[in-house]
């Protein structure tokens, strides 16, 4: 056991699959494990100081498992956030809503057809009509809005529609991560420092009932996360590199060692404050 290791939280990639295409994406190309995979996963961070496990994807919603997943993590006292970009989200909501603490979302348009040329023509709707139902059972909302150079002008309109609804309003700046679809939309998306710093302080003070939080791409590249892919490799994203500690299924030792000589808690504890602390 080792438990005096903590670990805020880390990111489980169950799937690189995706019913969505977006511009800025940089998930990462991971091959699809076996829910038998994944429990060994989960049942090996029970072995530390683990307080929030994310579920991401791809779209963990196209794994048939995912509640399995979900109901794992909760019986080993694991906090759960689920990513998800929506499409299928009010479906599937009765039948994971008792095991999710956060349901992270993104909305990048104040319109329908704003957010369409950015994501999908279902997903403003999808986002729209799910956030009520998820406030309704006491789940918090994290949501994530990607200011680029398409949207940057609509912002305070996508806070006039979220208002009310999300526990936390993640502002991020574009960030054209390397060897990911973000990179090849550099040119159409990205936006300067200066700008995204001006509008995020002004939508902090138009909004301040909401809790809005913001990165830079500065940040990103500070701010790291432990992800772990369905094999069981764990990766230390930072300085817009992945950086391989270890393997916590088959070396459990080794990656715990290298976790510690990292050093890396206080910058990882600070990103999860930012994130799922509403």
């Amino acid at each position: 056991m080792n438990k005096n290791i903590k670990i805020p939280f880390v990111s489980i990639q169950i799937t690189n699959k995706c019913n969505l295409d977006c511009p800025f994406c940089f998930r990462r190309n991971v091959s699809e494990e076996p829910f038998s995979n994944i429990k060994k996963i989960i049942d090996n961070l029970k072995n530390y100081d683990t307080d929030t496990i994310v579920i991401s994807g791809g779209e963990p919603l196209l794994r048939k498992d995912l509640k399995d997943i979900l109901v794992l993590c909760k019986k080993h006292g694991f906090k759960t956030a689920l990513q998800s970009n929506g499409l299928l989200l009010n479906n599937n909501l009765d039948y994971i809503a008792p095991y999710v603490d956060w349901i992270s979302l993104s909305l990048d348009g104040e319109s329908k057809e704003k957010n369409t040329s950015m994501r999908n023509d279902k997903q403003f709707d999808a986002i729209i009509e799910v956030l009520p139902e998820i406030k309704k059972r006491n789940i918090s909302v994290k949501l994530g809005t990607v200011v680029n150079k398409k949207n940057y002008k609509d912002i305070e309109n996508i806070g006039f529609l979220i208002k009310g609804y999300v526990d936390v309003w993640k502002l991020y700046q574009f960030y054209p991560r390397g060897g990911t679809t973000a990179e090849k939309n550099k040119s159409e998306l990205e936006i300067s420092d200066d700008l995204f710093n001006k509008i995020s302080n002004k939508i902090k003070n138009k909004f301040p009932d909401i809790n809005i939080s913001t990165h830079t791409v500065e940040e990103f590249n500070k701010s790291p996360c432990l992800m772990i892919d369905p094999d069981g490799k764990v990766f230390i994203s930072k300085e817009n590199k992945d950086f391989f500690i270890g393997d916590i299924i088959n070396d459990k030792d080794g990656f715990a060692q290298n976790y510690l000589k990292m050093d890396i808690l206080g910058e990882i504890e600070k990103n999860f404050e930012k994130t799922y602390k509403a």
